[in-house]
């Protein structure tokens, strides 16, 4: 157990402590200035509150897409299903993240197949160190019946 005022230890140390938490996984995605679409697989994604129906998720600062977020507030969450951990790792990766991906619409872009959808704007940003802190207001969403991706351990799992 750590104690209050303990010595810091490394953040190797921290990121093993962390995984512990099993968390969904969601590619957050928005449309460019030129209309091209822009997406980043996020864990970092949690519930608010329902009135107003607030969500909030982070962004590294190191990101290649954080001037396409920064440029458009609309975006979807796209909570992936169990069965596209290739969707995942696609877009955790460099070059056309969106090679191959379905689509049931393209302005914000929402993926096909997932276990659920939330289209929201940014509300608020907030400094976060190394990520950006992002609320958003949920504008609509959808649920489908598909179970969720989960991360855990540093490893993708469905259970």
């Amino acid at each position: 157990m750590t104690v209050i005022g303990a010595a810091p230890r490394p953040a190797g140390a921290l990121r093993n402590t962390l995984a512990r938490f099993a968390t969904g996984v969601a590619v957050v995605t928005t449309t460019r200035g030129d209309g091209t679409p822009a997406g980043v697989t996020v864990n970092s994604f949690t519930s608010v509150g329902l009135d107003p129906p607030f969500v909030l998720w982070c962004l590294g600062r190191t990101s290649s897409t954080l001037p396409a977020f920064a440029g458009n507030p609309v975006h979807v969450i796209n909570i992936l299903s169990a069965d596209q951990e290739s969707v995942a790792r696609q877009f955790t990766s460099a070059g056309d993240r969106f090679a191959g991906i379905g689509l049931t619409a393209a302005d914000p872009p929402v993926l096909a197949g997932t276990a659920a959808h939330l289209v929201c704007r940014v509300r608020e940003t907030h400094d976060g160190g190394d990520h950006v802190i992002v609320l958003s207001e949920v504008l609509t969403h959808r649920a489908a019946s598909a179970r969720p991706l989960l991360f855990l351990d540093g490893r993708y799992t469905s259970t």
